[in-house]
């Protein structure tokens, strides 16, 4: 029964892994292949000066943070905490799936090339006419938060979910406030970190996954995920209190920007709590009792003592 539970696990995440894939395939064909698509997002990120002054200096104080070293301060917090749980193959795969993200967001940088589809004006007023499909920064804080997501106990998923979702939205949306991406490219940042996150716990729950009753928080998580919602849609709001929206050009919707920070935050929280919902009751790192072995135990407990 528990094998049952757990090869679902596997098929689950095997279907967010292919789901990452598709949004990633599917946000590069609509946003940056298309006309409609590149006008919209171009409009996005001409919306931001709109926006919230303050926000706009914060996320960039935030994201020129993340650097090389922010990466391998990333990776040994991952390989720290699967040291302290003893689960080092853990570790191992989900420092891996957050590495192979990471690179192939670089490469898929210089392999997907962005046409000139927009109207000129308003790609001219959008002013970045170079490659960043999909974004690094959301790529590197999916991946942190996801990988830290798999490492940790099936009973502290949760809470590492909830406050990681809420640091990887900020970073994410802060890529459009501050004018380093687009939001096409942080959608496909945070897909991409998706797709090999889900890979490699996919993975790891074909071999080494066992079933364990996931604690009260996880019964809870569907109502917090609703809170975070909300505090993000709140926060949202309030980067909007100190802006202009008459600094937006005429021929730009205002409502274009906010609703796209809206997308991208929604979109970080259900990849994330979809993640660890799946992993509420999987714990990593020691083999499942093959049917065999436990129809053997069960024999021997049942089988009445001899000879006494």
């Amino acid at each position: 029964m528990t094998r049952n539970r757990i090869d679902r696990r596997a098929i689950q995440l095997m279907a967010l892994a292919v789901v990452g894939g598709i949004v990633l395939v599917a946000v590069y064909v609509v946003f940056v292949r298309t006309s409609a698509g590149q006008t919209w997002d171009d409009e996005s990120l001409i919306g931001r000066v709109g926006g919230s002054r303050s926000t706009a200096r914060m996320s960039q104080r935030l994201l020129s943070m993340i650097d090389g070293l922010t990466i391998v301060a990333f990776a040994v917090v991952i390989v720290v905490v699967g040291i302290i749980r003893r689960r080092r193959r853990l570790a191992l795969v989900a420092a891996i799936s957050a590495g192979a993200a990471i690179a192939s967001a670089e490469l898929l940088k210089l392999l997907l090339p962005r046409p000139e589809l927009a109207d000129s004006e308003v790609s001219a007023l959008a002013g970045k006419a170079f490659d960043t499909y999909p974004s690094g920064h959301a790529t590197i804080a999916t991946a942190f938060v996801l990988a830290l997501v798999l490492v940790s106990r099936n009973t502290t998923r949760p809470a590492v979910a909830l406050f990681g979702v809420l640091w990887s939205s900020v970073i994410a949306s802060g890529a459009v406030a501050a004018g380093w991406h687009r939001p096409s490219d942080v959608l496909g940042g945070i897909a991409l970190a998706c797709f090999w996150l889900a890979l490699g716990a996919w993975s790891l729950a074909r071999r080494s996954a066992t079933y364990s009753a996931p604690g009260r928080m996880s019964r809870a998580m569907p109502l917090a995920a609703g809170f975070l919602i909300v505090i993000l849609l709140a926060g949202l709001s309030s980067s909007m209190l100190d802006g202009d929206p008459g600094l937006v050009p005429s021929n730009v919707s205002a409502l274009i920007f906010p609703a796209s920070q809206i997308l991208i935050d929604l979109f970080a929280v259900a990849v994330v709590a979809a993640f660890a919902v799946i992993l509420r009751d999987v714990s990593f790192g020691s083999e499942a009792p093959s049917d065999d072995r436990a129809t053997a135990v069960s024999a021997r407990v049942a089988a009445p003592e001899g000879g006494r």
